[in-house]
């Protein structure tokens, strides 16, 4: 058995209330995670760094090295409690009763746990699964949740919040743990009404009492309000949303304090943002840092992506920032060139890549043209756009996307043609920078040398219809 560091936050499938006298730091259940246990095997004591609320794992890649500050399996779990109510003054850091307190104390104003029914115990889903879950509940066209564990697939009804009776896991039910009713961490609920194909949001604030419904003819039936099937669902907030409110998140002023050069500016020129606050060893050629979600960055790749994507469709899970020194000096010497040319603003973009990529290759190659080039209305080479795509994503082991928001040099720009297979030159023989599809207001970008990008954050996301997984 694994205990969990008496620092931070215990790891893994957390056991509950087999005794109602459990201690504050809870022991590690049955159900854990294979592959971490090799990669806890792999990782010497000297590269995990523990605080008040992270726990930092530097797990070796090859030429570099990946640095987490969750575990694949933490449940974000401190401290359970006698009573089925997340405490509201822990999230507000203000509670005074750490071992006394009869609520649970947790990182979310909610908990999701399942039940086994052989050893009778309660076992607590990782930080991930529990987005994920919510996400699910919170939409009532949603009846039930795939859940992969093990390689085995449980199903949940998101009502009754039992498993199908075939469940070969051993889980026989499930629970959410949330705030009490009149606390301001509850959010609130939203009405839906059936309209004969699915639910659909049902406007209580509106003068009209009563609603169309859609035959299958096209036809439509006036119905009174009274004959309405309507439900109620806690609303969703994405985590990004959810941080801003739990000062329990802002525990370390560091994580909250943006660094500068980090947002797309044309006036920073200079070494890396994030080198003073990463350690890498001298045989790395590059370290991808997991970022804290109350840092602005995270919270700022996240408005970007769902600009794009909606929070009630897409879950963001992690997001990584890279620290490639040899790439961020060719970036910096090819944006001081383009400032020398006194190019119009704005020079520098942050855009999504549209080109799917795995996180090793990405970290030790970078995104080269060459390469990952590819061919499409503007010519061969790296597309990108202002908003996050699924379809151009790089699919990832537990069935989730790897998407990458990078910095982009647009520099001087013409019109893409799809018979390009190189930068178009300009009058005085000079290559373009970029094309795009629109000069005034474009939206697809395509650049034709690594130079001109940087692989800057790096977001792992699960959409709404994806598997649920116990690991993430």
């Amino acid at each position: 058995m694994i205990r969990p560091a008496t620092s931070g936050p215990s790891q893994g499938l957390v056991e509950a209330e087999c005794n109602i006298l459990t201690c504050s730091r809870e022991r590690i259940g049955v159900f854990f995670r294979k592959e971490e246990r090799r990669f806890r095997k792999k990782v010497p004591q000297s590269a995990v760094t523990k605080n008040l609320l992270y726990c930092q794992i530097r797990f070796p890649m090859r030429k570099g090295s990946l640095v987490t500050i969750f575990s694949v399996t933490e449940p974000g779990l401190l401290k359970a409690g006698e009573e089925l109510y997340v405490c509201e003054k822990f999230l507000m850091g203000t509670c005074q009763n750490d071992s006394s307190c009869l609520g649970y104390h947790i990182l979310l104003p909610f908990h999701w746990q399942f039940h086994h029914k052989y050893s009778n115990c309660w076992y607590s889903v990782p930080l991930g699964t529990q987005m994920h879950l919510e996400m699910i509940y919170a939409n009532p066209n949603y009846t039930a949740a795939k859940i992969v564990y093990v390689g085995k697939t449980l199903y949940l009804d998101m009502n009754s919040k039992i498993f199908q009776s075939s469940s070969p896991s051993g889980f026989d039910y499930a629970r959410r743990i949330c705030c009490k009713s009149d606390s301001p961490f509850t959010p609130s609920s939203e009405v839906y009404w059936h309209n004969g194909y699915k639910w659909v949001p049902y406007d209580q604030e509106s003068g009209n009492q009563s609603s169309n419904l859609q035959n299958p003819d096209g036809t439509k039936t006036q119905l009174e309000e009274m004959y309405l099937i309507k439900t109620s669902r806690p609303k969703y907030v994405p985590l990004y949303q959810n941080v801003n409110k739990l000062r329990i998140w802002h525990s370390e002023i560091s994580k909250t304090l943006s660094l500068w050069g980090e947002e797309a500016t044309d006036i920073y020129i200079g070494e890396h943002p994030y080198k003073n606050q990463v350690k890498m060893s001298r045989r790395d050629f590059f370290t991808v840092v997991e970022m804290a979600p109350s840092e602005p960055a995270y919270q700022y790749c996240c408005q970007l992506f769902h600009d794009s994507i909606p929070p009630e469709q897409a879950v963001v899970l992690r997001i990584y920032r890279l620290y490639n020194p040899y790439f961020w000096m060719l970036y910096q010497r090819e944006k001081r060139r383009l400032k020398r040319l006194q190019i119009p603003s704005p020079l520098e973009y942050h855009l999504f890549c549209q080109t799917p990529i795995s996180l090793e290759e990405l970290a030790k190659y970078g995104l080269c043209p060459k390469t990952r080039g590819t061919e499409g209305i503007l010519g061969r080479g790296l597309y990108f756009s202002l908003n996050a795509s699924v379809l151009s994503s790089q699919k990832t082991v537990n069935s989730g996307y790897m998407t990458v928001l990078a910095k982009v040099l647009i520099g001087e720009k013409t019109l893409g043609n799809y018979l390009f297979n190189s930068a178009p030159c300009k009058e005085d023989g000079y290559e373009y920078d970029a094309c795009v599809d629109d000069m005034n207001m474009p939206t697809l970008f395509t650049v034709f040398r690594k130079e001109l990008t940087y692989p800057y954050f790096i977001i792992f996301y699960k959409c709404i219809e994806d598997p649920v997984h116990l690991v993430y």
